[in-house]
This record gives C-alpha cells, structure tokens and sequence, in this order.
C-alpha cells in the first residue's frame, strides 16, 4: 500500500573529476515532471571558480566564485544550503543565488572549475495508480 502519489528512486552518486571544463549528460529519467535538486560536493584542487550550465534549463548557471583551495564544498541545492564543511568559509559571497537544478529528460551540462565533483540525490517517480 501507497500513502502518497510519488516514491524515491535508489539514491545515485556520481563523481566527475574536473580540470578546467568538462561536459556532461545527466539523464533524468524521473516520471515526474519536477525539477531535481541534488547534494553537489565540491574539493577544489586549486581556489577558483565552479560553474555549471545547464543547457537543457535555458542555460542556467549556477556559479561560486571566490573558493579557496583544500576546502570541501557540500551544496544541498533542495534546502538551499551552502556550507564548507572543513574550515567554516562563508561561500554565500561568491554565489549567483541560482541554486542547481536538472530538467525531466536530458541534462547537458558544461562543468568548469578544478577538482573532484560529486553529484548525489535521488529521483521521484509517479507510484499512483
């Protein structure tokens, strides 16, 4: 028995290592029409920038800028929650305020930045009968 129209897929986990820019499909293949707000963590090797666009979400970018280096980034882009969770860096400063977010279907991204990338969450799909 089922108490709710949706239920959670396995969680995923996906690690991209990035070295300047890198591209990358997503497949959402979730049977619900929402967006997805998956956990990013980030290890930058060297500070910088990250950056991905979503070309499949009218190009929308979401952008830090400004990280140190030998942090560890953890984005929860469902809670909207931005922390590092090694040494305490405020990283709200160098954000573009567009939390990341896949579309149903395919998600082309254009990754930049420097270091190990993890892309993580869980997708939902349409139970009701």
């Amino acid at each position: 028995m089922c108490d709710c129209p949706y239920a959670y897929g396995f969680p995923f986990e996906y690690r991209y290592d990035i070295n300047g820019t890198a591209d990358i499909l997503f497949r959402n293949d979730s049977s619900v029409r929402e967006y997805v707000k998956p956990i990013l963590t980030y290890v930058p090797t060297s500070g910088g920038t990250l950056s991905i666009v979503n070309h499949n979400d009218n190009d929308r970018e979401f952008k830090l800028t400004g990280i140190p280096s030998s942090i560890t980034a953890v984005i929860d882009n469902d809670n909207g929650i931005i922390q590092d969770t090694t040494s305490n860096v405020n990283l709200y400063d160098g954000f573009n305020l567009n939390f990341f977010r896949f579309v149903h279907g395919d998600n082309n991204l254009t990754v930049t930045g420097k270091g190990p990338l993890i892309i993580s969450g869980r997708l939902l799909y349409n139970v009701a009968g």
